[in-house]
């Protein structure tokens, strides 16, 4: 089906340029948005019109009711099916705690999945303010902001360890469109695969295009227990093996160590004009990732991030994609 939208008192596109179209119209192919444009509208035929006089006009699916910082307590196991008031009456409690941000985080949560939508556009209902943190809502929309094109759209499943050999993962996504292309053509892959996934989820995060790519590991050895693991990252490592390694606990200094022990490390100082890496913020992720492991060595067997992006001086590292592996319960 074809509609046409003519006539706009105003289109408010809400592209990267923040375009606005006066006169405008929008073309509708079936669940897309095939054109948007001022003036005269393109002579095809279409199935419907639409006049839009003295209206402005938003491209795109417009979520009018939201609770964004709640998308961070879904899972809340004692209020799962419990009736409305006893539900506000359980999560008060737990929302007394909401900062900045938890409420960013959450805000990523919901407006990525907004976007698999089709959802351009969306309102926000966020009516709990906790001492201290009375300005929440700049969280969001930094959030909202940050989470604009290009974005990675990676299909999930707990019966799928490795997303990328798979051809489950889709990057450089520049637009609506080419989100919901992808979106339609892992969907297509999970369905070939046999024996198909039991359970399966979509996640949009944020395409980091720059950085050195490294990559951080935790494994158990049956008789020396957890070790840590830090080397080059991206698919180098399977060739390269480029990587130091220590037992944990990490000893202070250990982290700034390992990432001097690995040769590639050279890639991290400042080459070619390019700003050395934010290598004070790798060594804060590998102390925590430590940490984390140290702290639930009985439930964990590995956990292996890769790649984790070093940013330029200042800007951090990002942990680009990351693998939990539990461990097996005890037989007996």
């Amino acid at each position: 089906m074809r509609l046409l939208i003519h006539d706009a008192r105003l289109i408010a596109t809400m592209d990267d340029a923040r375009r606005r179209l006066p006169g405008g119209w929008v073309l509708v192919e079936d669940d897309r948005i095939a054109g948007v444009g001022s003036g005269e509208p393109p002579a095809t035929p279409v199935d419907r019109r639409l006049d839009a006089r003295g209206k402005v006009v938003l491209p795109g699916l417009v979520n009018t009711h939201h609770h964004l910082p709640q998308s961070l307590t879904r899972n809340v196991p004692r209020v799962q099916e419990a009736p409305l008031f006893r539900w506000l009456v359980e999560l008060y409690e737990v929302w007394r705690g909401t900062d900045a941000e938890a409420v960013e985080v959450a805000a990523r949560v919901g407006l990525g999945e907004l976007l698999l939508t089709g959802c351009t556009t969306s309102t926000d209902h966020l009516y709990l303010f906790p001492r201290g943190h009375e300005r929440l809502i700049d969280a969001e929309i930094g959030a909202a902001r940050d989470l604009g094109y290009p974005v990675v759209l990676k299909a999930l499943s707990d019966d799928i360890a490795h997303k990328t050999e798979l051809g489950l993962v889709a990057v450089g996504l520049k637009n609506g469109e080419e989100l919901a292309h992808a979106f339609a053509r892992l969907s297509e892959r999970l369905d070939r695969l046999d024996p198909p996934p039991s359970e399966r989820a979509f996640l949009v995060q944020e395409f980091v295009a720059d950085g050195v790519e490294l990559f951080a590991g935790v494994s158990r050895d049956p008789d020396f227990g957890l070790s840590l693991a830090v080397g080059m990252g991206g698919t180098a490592i399977e060739v390269t093996r480029d990587f130091a390694l220590r037992m944990l606990p990490l000893r202070e200094g250990d982290a700034e160590a390992m990432i001097a022990e690995v040769r590639g490390a050279a890639l991290l100082a400042s080459v070619r004009g390019r700003p050395a890496a934010d290598v004070g913020s790798v060594v804060a992720c590998l102390e925590a990732l430590a940490d984390f492991a140290q702290q639930n060595a009985d439930v964990l067997d590995e956990v292996d991030l890769n790649p984790i992006k070093a940013l330029p001086q200042g800007r951090g590292c990002v942990v680009v994609d990351a693998l939990i592996v539990a461990r097996a319960p005890a037989r007996g």
